[in-house]
């Protein structure tokens, strides 16, 4: 069994699109040694129909959607935007369509060991269950596949993942006239971390008392929307809490520097003003500076979306989604152009070579520990940068 030679590794973006399609299944997705899951062939079965090339989002030559409209909102249940990441509009776009009897897909997390996957629901009763950022890359499986199989059922669908999954997804459908009916819904990625580093460090955690794990929560805004942590309820019945900021995790820390972010992700072509979906979510940072009005940042502590239409087809279905959402629409492109995320590649950490070695030799917890950590060095670092993009208006 041979790694496909489509291109090259650095380049695979580990989205499924070539297993999904394959019609002998000989592709199988498989963790390398640093933990991200890359395809390979078993030459013995392969037909050479060339299907896996054809479904390949890196070598898709289809053209991308350009930026058509943007609004900044959020959802008026307070309830339901305590459960979300910034202000509820995923949840908002989907229920949209399981209210229409459609499907719905999304991450999911096992509490149990941390395993990030994605599922398809199909009431609203299960839409918590993919709701809220996972900062893990998703293992899509087979569901691309099953995506394929709702929409030729006559079921409306909507897929939300990271660009490249929907990417891969739009490869996958040949054809054109299966996708009327899906609605697909990106968001803002930073980078897709290492699956097998991020379920490492959960062991580690149930090792040292963190055990019986009930829930993670990537995003708990207990401390508001700008001071957001990783909270992870554990105990028979959910008595402990370990809360713990952004830059106080090891793991999430790791995250933020790119520490152990999957090769491709340094080289993104799927970031910039341009996109393969039809609607992209995220938070809105600095919106009190991009002409809101003050209904819009009343929100300032529970959170504000971002929504951004790449097609009519986006822009139609934001339109009508309902009255559960405050929605402002924004003319100022700082709205996007300033989200780092949004516009370019992440920066490869100097220390991720160096980071995978340690793990290969001492485990991960260890490599954590010496190269993860937030420093006291890092934070004046951190603070003596951000003055410095105020005072230039990088930030404004």
């Amino acid at each position: 069994m041979n790694t496909i030679k489509l291109v090259e590794k650095d380049s695979c973006v580990g989205c499924g699109a070539c297993q999904n399609i394959c019609p002998v299944e000989c592709i199988e997705m498989n963790y390398d040694s640093e933990g991200f899951l890359y395809p390979k062939i078993d030459d013995e079965k392969c037909i050479s129909c060339g299907k896996c090339a054809k479904s390949c989002p890196v070598m898709s030559s289809k053209r991308k959607n350009d930026i058509l409209s943007f609004w900044g909102g959020y959802i008026k249940d307070k309830k339901i935007n305590s459960i979300s990441s910034s202000g509820g509009a995923f949840w908002w776009l989907a229920e949209k369509t399981l209210c229409d009897n459609g499907m719905v897909y999304g991450a999911t997390i096992d509490s149990s060991n941390g395993h990030v996957y994605h599922m398809r629901v199909d009431s609203i009763e299960e839409l918590e269950l993919i709701t809220k950022s996972k900062y893990v890359q998703s293992e899509i499986g087979k569901t691309y596949k099953s995506i394929q199989s709702d929409l030729q059922d006559g079921h409306s669908v909507l897929f939300c993942g990271t660009p490249c999954q929907v990417a891969g997804l739009r490869s996958y459908l040949l054809n054109d006239d299966l996708q009327k009916k899906l609605v697909a819904v990106e968001f803002i990625c930073h980078g897709c971390p290492s699956p097998m580093v991020w379920e490492e460090y959960i062991q580690h955690l149930r090792e040292k008392g963190v055990n019986p794990i009930q829930s993670i929560d990537f995003r708990d805004k207990r401390n508001g929307w700008h001071n957001y942590g990783l909270s992870i309820k554990y105990g028979e019945n959910s008595e402990h809490n370990r809360f713990k900021g952004v830059r106080e995790d090891v793991y999430y820390n790791g995250f933020i520097e790119n520490l152990f972010l999957r090769p491709s992700c340094y080289s993104c072509r799927f970031k910039g003003l341009s996109s393969y979906a039809d609607i992209s979510i995220a938070d809105f940072w600095n919106c009190e500076n991009r002409g809101g009005t003050a209904k819009l940042n009343e929100r300032q502590f529970d959170g504000i979306s971002l929504i951004i239409a790449f097609s009519k087809k986006g822009r139609d279905y934001v339109k009508s989604c309902g009255e559960e959402f405050y929605l402002e629409e924004m003319n100022d492109e700082k709205c996007i152009t300033t989200n780092v995320a949004q516009i370019k590649p992440a920066e490869k950490n100097k220390n991720r070579k160096k980071f995978f070695a340690l793990r290969q030799r001492k485990g991960t917890v260890l490599a954590l520990n010496k190269y993860a950590k937030y420093t006291f060095r890092k934070k004046i670092t951190n603070i003596v940068k951000w003055k410095l993009w105020k005072v230039l208006g990088w930030y404004q």
